[in-house]
């Protein structure tokens, strides 16, 4: 239900993650020392780690009990994938019309 809200308010925090990192990475690397880009990796780390016990703590996996389960996976995927490389196909040789 609230899918693409959340989706985009998590686009909105990776944008600005990766908007910040060269000018944090700027700050810390002055010369290209191994102890520079060692600090910089480090705090990669120390973020990638708080982020797994934070989805640990309040993330969830399952199934939700709503959402129907699609019994034909193989056979729906590989039909969309059919399907799209038909319409990529179609778009390339005939064009948008």
């Amino acid at each position: 239900m609230y899918t693409g809200m959340i989706l985009s308010l998590m686009e909105g925090a990776g944008a600005i993650g990766h908007l910040a990192a060269p000018f944090f990475v700027g700050l810390i690397v002055k010369h290209g020392q191994t102890n520079e880009w060692s600090i910089v990796f480090g705090m990669i780390v120390l973020v990638n780690i708080f982020g797994g016990i934070v989805f640990l703590r309040y993330g969830t996996a399952g199934a939700r009990q709503n959402v129907p389960q699609r019994q034909c996976l193989p056979k729906c995927l590989f039909n969309a994938m059919w399907q799209n490389k038909f319409l990529f196909f179609h778009t390339f040789l005939v064009g948008k019309n």
